[in-house]
């Protein structure tokens, strides 16, 4: 073989060699542009499903927060439902009986009623709440006033009147109005739960299909 031939022989092996070598970067290439597209989709979602679990976090945390505050207030509606029905009971013991032990009572439960009034105020003041005291506080006054002080003076058959007339319709419209906003309350409780409940399930699912596209 001449020189030439040599020649020729040695050009076409060094253009196979570029040609392979210039493949072989075109392929390292696309696989190095993948891997950083795939990369960037995973800290993508990382990022999506961190965001999504911590605004879920804070949802529930503020959920909860909300249904403590209700189950709070539920249960101080029921207790003033249940002071207010042990008020008109022991008012008309003491109309019938005229014994001291009776208006004891009525003034303990008025007294014990003011903790929960205190409660239900700091967690649920509204417009609402204000005239519900509002006539729970006439309603005292008038007792006091136009019952206890009359049936003192030996006016047993006006304390009588008075009571029918007034006191005792009056007192079924606040416990009407008491227990209304008692069940308003216990809805809101299993709402806020329903929604508890969704938010943790959605949570759980995106956690669990990031853990599946990592794997």
């Amino acid at each position: 073989m001449d020189a030439i031939g040599a020649k020729k022989i040695k050009m076409k092996k060094s253009k196979r060699g570029f040609e392979w070598g210039k493949l072989q970067f075109k392929y390292r290439s696309i696989r190095a542009r993948l891997l950083i597209i795939f990369s960037v989709f995973i800290f993508f979602l990382i990022g999506v499903g961190a965001s999504t679990l911590l605004m879920f976090r804070s949802v529930n945390t503020n959920v909860e927060k909300i249904i403590d505050e209700d189950m709070v207030l539920v249960q101080s509606y029921e207790k003033m439902s249940y002071l207010m029905s042990q008020r008109v009971a022991n008012l008309r013991g003491y109309l019938l009986t005229s014994e001291g032990r009776y208006l004891l009572n009525f003034n303990e439960n008025v007294k014990e009623s003011e903790t929960y009034q205190q409660e239900i105020t700091a967690l649920d003041a509204d417009s609402t709440t204000d005239n519900l005291f509002e006539s729970l506080s006439e309603w005292e006054v008038y007792v006091q006033e136009n019952i206890i002080t009359v049936l003192k003076d030996k006016q047993r058959a006006q304390a009588v009147q008075n009571m029918n007339t007034y006191a005792n319709p009056k007192a079924e419209e606040i416990l009407a109005a008491i227990t209304e906003r008692s069940d308003s309350h216990s809805a809101a409780i299993q709402l806020n739960g329903e929604v508890l409940v969704a938010n943790t399930n959605r949570g759980a699912l995106i956690l669990a299909m990031g853990v599946a596209v990592i794997s």
